[in-house]
């Protein structure tokens, strides 16, 4: 039987999202990805400044801007950024993302070539925010009177960069996040434009982007870094509260702008 390429990629379960979630923080999964480590291809760090080069896309982002308790949180993972930049030898090392930037992503679309030939080329840039709006209507409305609470458990590393994973302390607060998810990517309209989900839902908050490849003293300080916060996590819980999710269109990988008409959907019941 033949393999379908475009077939869904399936959410983890409850229980091994949180054991991945967890795995990924430890000292010895940081010392792991460290190893493979390799400079971002979204930045550049050329003539003593940071270069924002050209992605351009639209996701669904919760911003942690927008949504409750947001200068608490934002304080918070703005400190971590800047214990994060004492561990490269130089500015190039690093690129620390803006804080009006954080974000959780709940759902993917297009971005870079896909963004041109699904959106640009086929002259959907206009009509794509209400096809995105047609979907959210179609979700059952929340039925919890709180936010999600998404726990921040700790810093973790990916190819290029430097984020803060989150795990849900009841399975029923994962869960609603995956209604959301599930006819979303389900919906006719969107599945025509060839939308679909390419990876589970991961809860992360990127903060950083690696401007170059690493010395080895770098990425055992940037080990050391992270399990230091990761350990002070344990001790004090930190949760992004997440409240709304929303379209946002994206020109480069630092800002996610929000414009009239594109749609907004609650997990908190009206």
């Amino acid at each position: 039987m033949a393999t379908l390429t475009n077939a869904p990629v399936p959410e983890l379960p409850y229980a091994d999202y949180q054991q991945r979630q967890l795995r990924e923080i430890t000292t010895e999964q940081l010392t792991y990805r460290a190893a493979q480590l390799r400079e971002a291809e979204h930045f550049r760090y050329e003539n003593d400044a940071w270069q924002r080069l050209p992605y351009p896309g639209y996701a669904v982002l919760s911003m942690v801007d927008t949504n409750p308790v947001k200068a608490e949180l934002s304080n918070q993972l703005q400190m971590m950024q800047n214990q994060l930049l004492a561990c490269f030898d130089g500015p190039a090392g690093c690129f620390p993302l803006p804080a009006d930037s954080f974000h959780q992503t709940v759902a993917n679309t297009f971005s870079a070539s896909r963004f041109q030939e699904n959106i640009v080329d086929a002259g959907l840039k206009n009509r794509y925010p209400s096809l995105i709006e047609q979907a959210f209507s179609a979700i059952d409305a929340a039925i919890e009177p709180e936010p999600i609470p998404m726990r921040l458990i700790g810093l973790s590393l990916f190819s290029s960069a430097i984020g803060i994973l989150g795990t849900f302390d009841f399975a029923t607060d994962y869960a609603r996040i995956l209604a959301f998810r599930e006819p979303f990517y389900a919906n006719e309209s969107l599945a025509n434009l060839d939308v679909r989900r390419t990876r589970p839902f991961i809860g992360h908050i990127t903060l950083a982007y690696l401007g170059c490849n690493l010395s080895d003293p770098e990425k055992q300080n940037l080990v050391t870094t992270c399990t230091g916060i990761n350990r002070a996590l344990a001790d004090s819980p930190l949760y992004f509260h997440v409240s709304k999710t929303e379209l946002r269109r994206y020109d480069n990988l630092a800002q996610f702008d929000t414009r009239p008409g594109f749609p907004a959907y609650s997990f908190v019941k009206p």
